[in-house]
C-alpha cells in the first residue's frame, strides 16, 4: 500500500518520527511515495529548506504538478532529498551565499527558467540585495561568458520591476588613471 502524504502542510514534515507516513483526511492534496520507502529525515529537513528558499506556493505547486505522474514524483523526491536535504543543509556555506553561487551556476548552464526563481527566491526570501545577484552576474560573465550575463541582467531588469525595487545602485565607470609621463 502506498504512503501518502500533505507536503502542503509543512509542521507535518518536522514533527513526524522518522520512518512513519501518516494518511491525510479524506479531500485532501494527496501525494504519493514510493510504497517501499520511508520518509527520511533527510526529505523533512529538505523539504523545510525548499520552502524556506523558495515558498510554500512554489513548492507546493511542484508537488501539485507531479501528482499522479510517477515519474515526475521520483525527480520531486530525489530534488527534495538530495539537493535540499543534503547540499543545501551543508554547514559549510550560509543560504545566502549558496543562493548567489546558484545563481552564477544557472547563468553558466544557460537555464533562464530556474535562474528566474532562484534570483526571485534570493532577493524575497534569502537575505540577497539586487546588487549582490548583479555583482554575480558581472563575475559570471568573465569566466562563462558575456552572452549569458547580459541575458541575467534582462532577467533582473525584470524581476527587479515585478518586485518594485528601485535600481540596486548607479552605475560607475571603473577608469584607470593613466601612469607615467606628467
Amino acid at each position: 500500500m502506498a504512503r501518502k502524504r500533505t507536503p502542503s502542510q509543512p509542521t507535518d514534515w518536522k514533527d513526524e518520527p522518522a520512518g512513519t507516513a501518516a494518511t491525510p483526511p479524506a479531500g485532501s492534496n494527496q501525494l504519493v511515495l514510493q510504497p517501499e520507502e520511508e520518509v527520511s529525515e533527510r526529505f523533512r529537513r529538505g523539504m523545510g529548506i525548499r520552502r524556506m528558499v523558495h515558498g510554500h506556493e512554489h513548492v507546493d505547486a511542484a508537488w501539485q504538478r507531479a501528482s499522479g505522474d510517477e515519474q515526475r514524483m521520483a525527480l520531486e523526491e530525489f530534488v527534495t532529498e538530495c539537493v535540499w536535504g543534503t547540499v543545501w543543509a551543508r554547514n559549510g556555506l550560509p543560504s545566502k551565499t549558496r543562493s548567489l553561487l546558484t545563481i552564477g551556476l544557472l547563468i553558466a548552464m544557460n537555464r533562464p527558467g530556474d535562474l528566474r526563481l532562484h534570483i526571485r527566491s534570493a532577493v524575497l526570501n534569502n537575505g540577497c540585495s539586487m546588487a549582490e545577484v548583479r555583482e554575480v552576474m558581472i563575475h559570471t560573465a568573465a569566466y562563462c561568458g558575456v552572452a549569458g550575463a547580459v541575458e541575467a541582467f534582462a532577467l533582473s531588469d525584470e524581476i527587479a520591476a515585478e518586485l518594485n525595487l528601485s535600481d540596486p545602485r548607479p552605475y560607475t565607470p571603473h577608469r584607470r588613471k593613466a601612469s607615467g609621463s606628467a
